[in-house]
């Protein structure tokens, strides 16, 4: 209820902004290159939860995309919460998951 009125009260705009700021500050824990930060290299529970998330509703879709689908953010993943967290991204993001391997 809190999170629906503050949501109401910052607006769309100020949302993404704030958003922008919190994957921000989380980047700056991590290593980063040219092709953007290491964020398999996150170790706050909420953050490796997350992440897709606030980068989607930052307005970086592209880059939650490329995370989502990146084999060491999976690993990652798969190391701190197990086999059932890897995916647990993808319903509550627009990020489609991979198509599955065929099986042969």
């Amino acid at each position: 209820m809190l999170r629906d009125y503050l949501r109401g009260e910052l607006g769309p705009t100020r949302l993404t902004a704030l958003h922008g700021v919190l994957v921000d500050a989380a980047a700056a824990t991590v290593a980063g290159g040219a092709a953007g930060p290491s964020w398999w290299e996150l170790s706050d529970g909420y953050l490796l939860d997350h992440l897709v998330e606030h980068l989607h509703a930052a307005g970086r879709t592209g880059e939650a995309e490329r995370l989502a689908g990146d084999i060491r953010w999976v690993e990652t993943r798969l190391r701190n919460a197990g086999p059932r967290r890897p995916g647990a991204t993808w319903p509550a993001s627009p990020v489609p998951p991979p198509p599955p391997w065929p099986m042969t």
